[in-house]
């Protein structure tokens, strides 16, 4: 009996050594996941959380046993194999306006990444400290020191530039170009979108508040439009904040909206 114990305790050792050896962990990409919850809800260990300060979903490295159900599950390839890699990300806007600005350089020193038209960006970065600098030819140039970040970590650091000439007296003009209501909204009551905009090929979109593309309609002239909270392939969304945005120009304007 007692040499059938000591078996079984070997047997037990020995796999829980192995396990621990050839165990993968992984992480979330938080510049790419928009929070679907698809990894959170296939994972048996409960590694997965929400991070709020972050915005974005995390793995606990301590309760990740490397299964790999979340990979499989994530429809954006956020998750990857915790190697060490780490991400400083984040949203650079206008001081004057709280806009969002696209095109901005965004360097730590070693790897540069440019905003997009949401004026996110994303640096992939290891271990260490550092500094951000933004540069863009119409704003001053920004830079944030000591940014200490660890292994498969993350950091948000949003920006705000302030513009080499002031251009708050076209905010109020740009603001008037978009009225939407009632807000709050629902797919039985949808949301009605009034533009009142002079100027041709005006972009109107909807956004998380990651500023993920969900929906978007290029606006000719004058228009009124009704939204009841659909993607472009016409799938319904989920109940939540999303941003209507209007850019006209050079400028772009948000609005915070609620799907009920």
């Amino acid at each position: 009996m007692k040499r059938i114990v000591k078996v079984i305790i070997l047997i037990v050792v020995f796999t829980a050594i192995l396990h621990g050896i050839s165990r993968i962990n992984f992480q979330i990409n938080p510049a790419a996941c928009d929070m679907c919850g698809r990894c959170m809800n296939s994972c048996p260990t409960g590694a997965i959380q929400p991070d709020v300060e972050l915005m974005c979903l995390r793995i606990d490295q301590n309760l990740c046993d490397g299964c790999g159900d979340c990979l499989h599950n994530c429809p954006r390839s956020a998750i990857y194999e915790a190697d060490g890699r780490s991400y400083i990300f984040g949203r650079v806007c206008n001081s004057e306006t709280n806009f969002a600005i696209n095109g901005v350089t965004v360097s730590n020193g070693i790897d540069s990444a440019t905003t997009d038209f949401y004026g996110d960006y994303s640096l992939e970065v290891t271990q260490g400290s550092y500094s951000i600098t933004t540069t863009h030819p119409d704003f001053n140039s920004y830079t944030i020191e000591n940014i200490t970040i660890g292994s498969n970590d993350a950091e948000r650091v949003n920006i705000v530039m302030n513009p080499l000439t002031s251009n708050s007296g076209n905010v109020s003009e740009l603001t008037s170009l978009l009225e939407c209501y009632p807000n709050p909204f629902s797919n039985n009551e949808p949301l009605n979108i009034s533009i009142k905009n002079d100027n041709k090929n005006a972009l109107l979109t909807v956004t998380n508040v990651k500023g993920q593309l969900l929906y978007k309609r290029k606006i000719i002239d004058s228009d009124k439009l009704v939204w009841n909270g659909v993607d472009s392939k016409g799938h319904k969304l989920p109940s939540g904040i999303y941003l209507l945005n209007l850019k006209s120009g050079n400028e772009t304007i948000s609005k915070r909206i609620t799907l009920r």
